[in-house]
């Protein structure tokens, strides 16, 4: 079990060092006034996209509550605390 945990640490070490590596020379490419790629532009615009609010309705059928766990009593309190401290009106 230890090895695995050590592979697996090993394996997002790398992960990691490859990914700033990536950055590095995507930042040196824009430095040196080279364009992205369409694809490359894509992918930012997906990323840094608003997302916009949308008309959805959630209901919470609580009449098996003698029929629920702790767990899924502890996620309906979590939904419930979303609501209502939500900037967008959530009617309950």
């Amino acid at each position: 079990m230890a090895r695995q945990q050590e592979r697996k640490m090993e394996h997002r070490a790398k992960e990691k060092a490859a990914k700033k590596e990536k950055k590095r020379k995507r930042a040196e490419r824009l430095a040196a006034g080279e364009q992205l790629s369409e694809d490359e532009r894509q992918k930012r615009a997906k990323v840094n996209r608003a997302k916009e609010p949308f008309a959805a309705r959630v209901v919470l059928d609580l009449g098996f509550d003698d029929k629920m766990n702790d767990k899924v009593r502890g996620c309906l309190l979590c939904c419930f605390t979303a609501c209502r401290n939500s900037t967008v009106s959530c009617s309950t």
